[in-house]
């Protein structure tokens, strides 16, 4: 056939033979973009093809979208293990309503019995400690204030015996100005008075000078002490006696005066004060109410003492046990002359047991003594 340009010819074709069998072709086994955005083809033969850039920088970041339907709520995720940490204190809530009474605990067990009060006692009587040891105790009847007495009265000891106590009128106070810094004046009605001859001192309570002594009425011969006292109520325990007495005595006569010591046991004296014999001042011994009995120290001062004192005190050294009895004098009533020095029975048989004042008459004094006592101070355990 012929199209005018070109002749067609159709020739029939006989069958051929089998060919050689041609290789094996290579395929792809995977394609990725690497970092830099080019397509890598991996063969299967293991060579690895860059087929260029297929991807392209990241471009700017367009704008946001509006804001898409709230989801459907997700199923609950499962309980977390870890705890979360510990948020901050949370102010503090209301009070809460007072909740409902609960029931009643069951009855404690039963304490035991105190030592609780002694049987006994009477209408009036207290309980008081016997002794030292825990819960001894017994009832007792105090001693109370006594009946009667009047307005202006006080109470003051009638003798040495536990809560002997009576109602006493005190000395008027008269002014109550100008009395001295020791002005303690002694009530007569707190000693008992004595004398060796049967004269007692006449005496007489004043408000402005003291307790106001005399050596009696009648005339005396020998040594006679007539004197005031009080007893002490422990007399082996310590003691400290203070004085102010005025004297006044007749210097042609005998006489001495002062602060008293005796022992009733033995009946012995001593005087610490003024006297007419041999010296002014002396601490003289006695025998007796009537009898002289020395004395160890005779002084001579240029203005006579008018306070006295006397001083008890024990002592154990080496479990030696002392007592000593110290005399002294002075003008002020403060600074204190030490003038002698005894042991507690060196004189006396037994321990002192009587403290107070007077005086010793003898030979016949044509004037009586006179004494002012103004200051009266007796201390101590003993007393």
């Amino acid at each position: 056939m012929s199209n005018g340009s070109v002749w067609e010819a159709f020739l029939p074709a006989g069958s051929g033979g089998s060919g050689t069998p041609g290789e094996n072709g290579v395929g792809v086994v995977s394609v990725t973009i690497d970092g830099t955005g080019h397509l890598l083809l991996t063969m299967t033969d293991g060579n690895v093809i860059d087929a260029g850039v297929a991807r392209g920088a990241d471009g700017a970041a367009g704008a946001t979208g509006p804001k898409g339907d709230t989801g459907a709520t997700g199923p609950a995720g499962a309980a977390s293990t870890v705890a979360g940490p510990q948020g901050p204190k949370g102010d503090k809530g209301d009070t809460g309503d007072t909740g409902a009474t609960g029931p009643a605990g069951a009855a404690g067990t039963n304490g035991t019995n105190g030592q609780g009060v002694p049987a006994g006692g009477s209408t009036g009587q207290v309980l008081r400690k016997t002794n030292g040891t825990d819960y001894n105790t017994s009832w007792v009847t105090l001693n109370g204030i006594p009946t009667g007495g009047t307005t202006g009265q006080v109470l003051a000891k009638t003798s040495a015996t536990n809560y002997a106590v009576g109602w006493t009128t005190p000395a008027s106070v008269g002014s109550g100005t100008g009395k001295p810094w020791y002005f303690d004046a002694p009530l007569a009605s707190q000693f008992t008075f004595i004398s060796g001859d049967a004269t007692q001192l006449t005496y007489a309570d004043d408000a402005d000078v003291g307790l106001m002594l005399k050596s009696g009425p009648a005339p005396a011969s020998g040594d006679v002490s007539r004197i005031g006292y009080k007893t002490l109520t422990n007399k082996a325990l310590d003691w400290d006696v203070m004085i102010h007495a005025p004297i006044t005595m007749n210097d042609s006569s005998y006489q001495k005066a002062g602060l008293f010591l005796m022992d009733s046991v033995s009946g012995r004296l001593a005087v610490v004060g003024q006297n007419n014999e041999y010296a002014p001042f002396g601490v003289v011994y006695f025998s007796s109410l009537t009898q002289y009995g020395g004395g160890p120290g005779m002084y001579n001062f240029s203005l006579q003492p008018t306070f006295y004192r006397v001083s008890s005190v024990t002592t154990t050294v080496n479990s030696v046990t002392t007592t000593t009895l110290t005399y002294y004098v002075s003008h002020d009533g403060k600074n204190w002359l030490q003038v002698a020095q005894t042991g507690a029975t060196d004189w006396f048989t037994s321990r002192v047991n009587r403290i107070g004042f007077g005086f010793n008459i003898a030979s016949n004094p044509t004037l009586p003594a006179i004494m002012t006592v103004d200051c009266f101070k007796l201390t101590g355990p003993a007393v």
